[in-house]
């Protein structure tokens, strides 16, 4: 675009130059004509000038051959004079002789050399006339030429500026064209840098968007990394006993000291093990977590290491992933079933020793999902701490909570199994 704009420009330049170059000329021509005009016509004035002069000389001296003639008694015919008086045309005589003795002469003493003198004095004033006439004739000649000249070169220059006018009127028109072509371009491409400024500032601010929730998320996991440290330290050794075994009923059956108070939940399982006498662990077998009362909770073996050592009275339980000393933070999220309310959830739980939050944080261990659809109307009914809530965080994965829970590794337990081992009547 700068290229055309130059050469557009370039191209104007060059134009403006060659019309000056033409109006210099045309300027110079027009000067060179009314100079020679002015000359011719000083010619003609100094030729009419001379020649009125010769004119009046020629006049005078022919008046003077009148009055010479009316001296010496000669009549003339264009003059209404009487009958010549020799007295008065001596004294004229005489008169003439000692006003025009400069052209007479000294020797004009008679009226015959005066009269010679005269008609001599006439003859070169009619050459000095003819001759002024010719030059006043030739001037007027050159004059008419130089007219013509002027008419020419003028018409010439005249018709070279309406070329150069028309010439320049057509660059105009070129160059207006060239320049509402170039600025339609401009405002285009400044459009498109403006739409490309735009985006590119929507995508920094969604990038920067995306980094902040970035960060806040590290934020979040670094929290429920440093809670869950924590955590990791108070769990005990697996070889270190969490509980112990108080009744067995069948092969297949145990029953053991840990219930709903340690917050046990069914399908946890335990290693079961005893003591030697020299103080080494012996392994027996694996029981899972049938059935959860308040103190106790029924098992059944599903791994035993030899059938004829069975598992039985005083041998001891552990998990590496359960404490019943560690406390617990639980987070209660949808609707709960008919007779049940979150109100009375959450008060059973704070009754073993655990803690309920409003919201999933780094310190939630478990996230208590009560049921959607149908039920969120009973829900309503039954609880009006609970209820709104129920029913806003209905939509299940749609719940910043349940996500956050997802995120964090929160172990999500349903409501109706926790209703199992809370044993609620």
């Amino acid at each position: 675009m700068n290229r055309q704009i130059r050469g557009a420009a370039t191209v104007s330049v060059v134009w403006v130059i060659v019309l000056l170059a033409l109006l210099l000329f045309s300027g110079g021509g027009i000067y060179v004509y009314a100079s020679e005009q002015t000359r011719n016509e000083n010619a003609v004035k100094a030729a009419q000038l001379e020649a009125a002069q010769k004119e009046a000389r020629y006049q005078a001296a022919a008046q003077k051959v009148r009055e010479l003639s009316e001296q010496v008694g000669f009549r003339d015919d264009s003059d209404n004079l009487s009958e010549s008086r020799p007295a008065e045309i001596a004294e004229r005589l005489k008169s003439l002789r000692e006003n025009h003795s400069a052209f007479l002469g000294p020797d004009a003493s008679t009226t015959s050399r005066m009269i010679e003198r005269l008609d001599t004095r006439v003859g070169e004033l009619n050459r000095e006339l003819a001759e002024a006439k010719q030059q006043a004739a030739a001037a007027e000649t050159s004059r008419s030429a130089t007219d013509k000249s002027m008419r020419d070169l003028t018409t010439a220059k005249d018709a070279a500026y309406a070329e150069l006018q028309k010439t320049l009127q057509v660059e105009r028109d070129r160059n207006s064209q060239q320049e509402a072509a170039d600025k339609a371009r401009a405002d285009d491409l400044n459009g498109r840098l403006n739409a490309h400024e735009a985006k590119a500032r929507a995508e920094k601010e969604e990038i920067e968007a995306q980094a902040a929730a970035l960060q806040e998320e590290v934020k979040k996991r670094d929290g429920r990394i440093a809670e869950l440290a924590k955590r990791v330290e108070t769990i005990r050794l697996p070889d270190e006993p969490d509980g112990s075994v108080v009744a067995v009923s069948t092969a297949s059956t145990c029953y053991i000291d840990l219930g709903a108070k340690q917050l046990l939940r069914r399908g946890t399982r335990f290693k079961v093990f005893s003591y030697g006498k020299n103080g080494a662990m012996h392994e027996k077998g694996m029981v899972e977590v049938t059935s959860v009362q308040d103190a106790m909770a029924e098992c059944t073996v599903v791994d035993l290491k030899d059938r004829f050592d069975p598992i039985s009275r005083g041998d001891k339980i552990a998990a590496p992933n359960y404490d019943p000393e560690m406390p617990r933070e639980f987070v209660l999220l949808g609707t709960f079933p008919s007779g049940y309310s979150r109100a009375m959830v959450a008060d059973r739980l704070r009754s073993l020793g655990a803690k309920v939050a409003d919201k999933v944080g780094p310190a939630t261990d478990f996230l208590i999902m009560g049921d959607s659809g149908a039920a969120a109307g009973a829900e309503g009914d039954a609880s009006e701490d609970g209820g709104e809530e129920g029913g806003e965080s209905g939509g299940g994965e749609a719940s910043a909570d349940l996500q956050l829970a997802q995120l964090f590794r929160v172990q999500i337990v349903p409501v109706r199994e926790i209703l199992e081992y809370l044993k609620y009547e």
